[in-house]
C-alpha cells in the first residue's frame, strides 16, 4: 500500500492538473498513515482482532438505527418506502450505500466464520444482514452471500450454525423475490441489459442506464481514450481522469446527472489515473494478501480479499477517503495480526 500511495504521489511529475493531484495524495493519504500508526501496535492477537470487529458493528448498528429513524420520518411525510434502501437510506450523512455495504459486508463474513459465538452474535449478524439488504448493493449482496455458502463447505467447525443463518437468509431472499421491493427491482433492471447499443451507441440522452450498462459503458470509454492516445503508461496523474469522463460523456450525450463520476472500477480508475505500474501495484497488494492467506490458512482473509476484489471491480474505492480509510485499517488490522501469529509461531 506504502509503495502504491508512493508512485501516487510521485504522479505529480507528470499530472496533467497539478491541483488535482495534490489532492489526491491529501486522499490517499491514510494508505501509508494507518499502516504506519497501527505498526505501532505490534501484539495484536486473535482476541483483540475479534473484539475491533465487534466495536466496529455495534457502531453499524447505531449508524443503522440512525438512518432509519431518519427514514421513517421521511416516509411519514410522503409514504415512500425508498428512503428504507439504498442512497436514501444513508442520505442523512451524505454517505454513498456502496461504502457503508463493504463496511458490513466485512463484518458480516468475519462473524459468519468465527468458530465461536454468543447469541449476541448472532442478533449483531442477522441485524447486519438485514443493513446489507437495505443498502441495496447488488454485487455486494450477491458476493456476501456467494463467500457464506462457500464458507460453509470448508469450514466445518461453523457448519451447523452456518446452516441456520444460512437458512434464514435464503428465507430473506426468497422473500424478497416473491414480493415487490426496491431490492428486487434493482436486480431485475439487470437484466434488461442492451449490450450492442451501450457498446455501439452514439447518442444516449434519453438512454438510462442499469448498474451494469454504466461500467461496460465505461470499459468502452476507456478504450477509446486508449485508441486516441489519450491515456498513457503513466497515466494522467492521481485523481486527474474524472474531467475526462466528463468530456467522453458529453460528447455522447449523456443525461447530466451521470456526469461528475468516476470509473465506477478501481482498476479502470487506477489506470487511468497513475497508469500500467499503478495498475500492477495495486494488484500486487491482492496477489500478496491472497498468498498470506493461503499460506497462514486462514479462510476469513481469503473470503475478505475476494469480496474486496470483487468491490473494487464496481466501485472506485481509493477515489474516496472514506474506502481508503476502510481498506487500509482492515488491510493493515490483519495484516499485523498475520504477523503476530508468525512470530509466535517462530518462539
Amino acid at each position: 500500500m506504502v509503495i502504491y500511495f508512493l508512485w501516487g504521489a510521485l504522479s505529480l511529475c507528470w499530472t496533467t492538473d497539478f491541483s488535482n493531484t495534490l489532492k489526491g495524495i491529501s486522499i490517499t493519504s491514510p494508505l501509508i498513515i494507518i499502516p504506519f500508526l497501527i505498526s505501532q501496535y505490534p501484539d495484536f492477537r486473535a482476541d483483540e482482532l475479534k473484539k475491533t470487529i465487534k466495536i466496529f458493528s455495534l457502531c453499524l448498528l447505531a449508524y443503522l438505527f440512525l438512518c432509519s429513524l431518519n427514514a421513517g420520518l421521511l416516509f411519514l411525510k410522503d409514504r415512500h418506502f425508498s428512503h428504507f434502501f439504498y442512497h436514501d437510506l444513508v442520505s442523512v450523512f451524505d454517505n454513498n450505500a456502496i461504502y457503508i455495504s463493504l463496511a458490513v459486508a466485512t463484518c458480516i463474513l468475519f462473524s459468519f466464520n468465527e468458530p465461536t459465538k454468543k447469541k449476541e452474535d448472532y442478533l449483531i449478524m442477522m441485524l447486519l444482514g438485514i443493513f446489507l439488504l437495505m443498502l441495496a448493493s447488488k454485487n455486494l449482496i450477491a458476493t456476501t452471500f456467494l463467500l457464506m455458502v462457500v464458507s460453509l463447505f470448508k469450514n466445518k467447525t461453523t457448519l451447523k450454525t452456518g446452516a441456520i443463518i444460512a437458512s434464514v437468509l435464503i428465507g430473506v431472499v426468497l422473500l424478497i423475490m416473491f414480493s415487490e421491493n426496491p431490492i428486487k427491482a434493482r436486480f431485475l433492471r439487470e437484466l434488461n441489459l442492451n449490450f450492442d447499443y451501450v457498446l455501439s451507441g452514439q447518442d444516449f440522452y434519453d438512454y438510462k442506464f442499469s448498474g451494469l450498462e454504466v461500467r461496460i459503458f465505461q470499459w468502452r470509454l476507456l478504450g477509446e481514450m486508449m485508441a486516441n492516445h489519450q491515456l498513457g503508461i503513466l497515466g494522467l496523474g492521481l485523481h486527474n481522469v474524472d474531467y475526462l469522463l466528463d468530456q467522453y460523456f458529453s460528447y455522447y450525450n449523456l443525461y447530466k446527472g451521470y456526469f461528475q463520476i468516476n470509473f465506477h472500477n478501481q482498476f479502470l480508475q487506477t489506470f487511468g489515473e497513475i497508469g500500467f505500474i499503478g495498475l500492477v501495484l495495486l494488484l500486487s497488494i491482492f496477489i500478496v494478501a491472497i498468498y498470506n492467506a493461503v499460506k497462514s490458512g486462514n479462510q476469513y482473509k481469503i473470503l475478505l480479499v475476494i469480496l474486496f476484489l470483487a468491490s473494487f471491480f464496481t466501485e472506485s474505492f481509493l477515489s474516496r477517503q472514506k474506502g481508503v480509510f476502510l481498506f487500509a485499517t482492515i488491510y493493515s488490522l490483519l495484516l499485523m495480526h498475520q504477523k503476530f501469529c508468525k512470530e509466535k509461531a517462530d518462539l
